[in-house]
């Protein structure tokens, strides 16, 4: 095979060996939690079945004592309902607004004293932050942009396609395929496990899946390392 090796951009090395290209994330300046559901169409008012879901990019057990996560109108997850708990390695982290949303499976934030007004159905900025001013991630659907996907009619959630891509991207979230059941009725989502759209249900174990099966086909792969998960560990040589 032949191997080439190249900078991308100020924090990323890209290296092909043949049809595979596997580029390397220093995981210092990328956020280490991300959103990345949110289900805007279930409802409204501290009666709606809305929720956001959160991802964990890394090898390591996050305290997420600090974070919290404001709307276009304010704070909506204050820090006071984040204090104390965790979100474990490479895991999912949902936050509803009440505690008869999801009757199956618990939420790990149940954020009533703020979510009061819920989610516009017209857009919001959200934003979560790991500490007074640091921001972690945000999705910029507010001030009239609206809401990248997703349907009030048939209550799809948005999906993020690819967790290592910037979330105020519309062209990283698409309307999830998945069935779950909500306080409501049916709904369209995922909360609490993979997206059904994600970019990571390509990247199988043992190896990497192509469209057609072959192992010829030009492949790119992103791994985020961090300081207790060395490529070598990721099956990488």
């Amino acid at each position: 095979f032949n191997t080439d090796e190249k900078v991308i951009g100020e924090n990323k090395l890209q290296i092909s060996v043949g049809a595979v290209s596997v580029t390397f994330i220093d995981s210092t300046t990328q956020p280490s939690v991300v959103i990345n559901e949110v289900s805007w169409a279930q409802g409204v008012g501290a009666d709606g079945y809305q929720f956001i879901e959160l991802y964990n990019l890394t090898g390591l057990s996050i305290d997420l004592t600090n974070y919290y996560i404001t709307a276009s109108d304010g704070t909506l997850v204050p820090q006071a309902e984040f204090n104390g708990k965790t979100i474990g390695a490479y895991s999912y982290f949902v936050i509803t607004p009440n505690d008869n949303i999801l009757p199956d499976i618990s939420a790990d934030i149940v954020a009533s004293a703020n979510w009061t007004s819920s989610l516009s159905l017209d857009g919001e900025n959200l934003t979560l932050y790991k500490d007074t001013d640091e921001i972690e991630d945000d999705v910029l659907c507010g001030d009239g942009i609206g809401w990248y996907v997703g349907d009030g009619t048939n209550k799809y959630s948005m999906e993020r396609l690819n967790p290592n891509t910037a979330g105020d991207s519309s062209s990283n979230w698409l309307a999830s395929t998945g069935d779950y059941t909500y306080g409501g009725g049916a709904g369209r989502g995922s909360p609490g496990a993979a997206n059904t759209v994600s970019i990571l249900n390509s990247i199988v174990s043992g190896g990497i899946a192509t469209a057609d099966g072959s192992s010829t086909a030009p492949v790119s792969v992103v791994l985020k390392l961090d300081n207790n998960n060395p490529v070598k560990n990721h099956g990488v040589k």
